[in-house]
């Protein structure tokens, strides 16, 4: 599921992406290899897309599924709904949790996604008991959503203790509570001092943080 045939080869020699092959009057032993690519599902990306392969490896692993039919909108923005669903997701509980926020309606898609994340402490909310499912993350609340992750699910954090950051430009303008959590991103090689795709993010979290 997500692979087709990209070549089929019959003792060594391509007959194309074949899904079947019969032999004729055999009289020897011969091999036939199979090699697979991946299914684009989406419309709006193609090889080449310096993002490319993390969209399909997220769509691989259910945590990201587009946008709509065919399309992942790769230059859209990620809004806090979106990824504490997906951090939900990729933890793997499956209880249901009690939603405190007064403005995130009962039977919202992210509902359950943002009760997990503030009961455990993944995501607290905005203020005035609210969570601001709409609004885009920033990539300093999307490192301190999956530095909180990585402490829920037991992961070593400790990368970051001897990091520094100071020698980015914008260091200073770092929000106090969200320090600790873009060292632990930038020493574990999650986030780079540029401009980073959610969907590169999760996947460098998954390969480097979560083994």
């Amino acid at each position: 599921e997500g692979y087709e045939i990209g070549d089929v080869l019959v003792d060594g020699i391509s007959v194309g992406a074949v899904s079947a092959y019969t032999f004729e009057n055999v009289k020897k032993a011969h091999t036939i290899t199979a090699s697979f690519k991946i299914i684009n599902p989406f419309s709006d990306i193609k090889p080449g897309d310096w993002f490319y392969d993390n969209v399909l490896f997220v769509y691989r692993k259910g945590l990201m599924n587009g946008t709509a039919s065919g399309l992942f909108s790769p230059n859209g923005t990620m809004t806090r709904g979106m990824l504490v669903t997906v951090l939900y997701r990729m933890s793997g509980d499956t209880g249901s949790y009690t939603n405190a926020f007064s403005d995130v309606p009962s039977g919202a898609w992210y509902e359950n996604a943002a009760a997990w994340a503030a009961a455990n402490k993944i995501a607290g909310g905005t203020g005035d008991g609210r969570f601001a499912p709409e609004q885009e993350i920033t990539r300093e609340q999307l490192a301190v959503m999956l530095y909180n992750f990585a402490k829920y699910k037991g992961y070593d954090v400790s990368v970051g203790e001897d990091t520094n950051i100071l020698s980015y430009n914008d260091a200073l303008t770092i929000s106090d509570y969200a320090y600790a959590a873009l060292q632990w991103a930038c020493g574990a090689g999650i986030l780079y001092g540029d401009t980073s795709e959610a969907a590169a993010m999760l996947q460098r979290f998954i390969e480097n943080a979560a083994g």
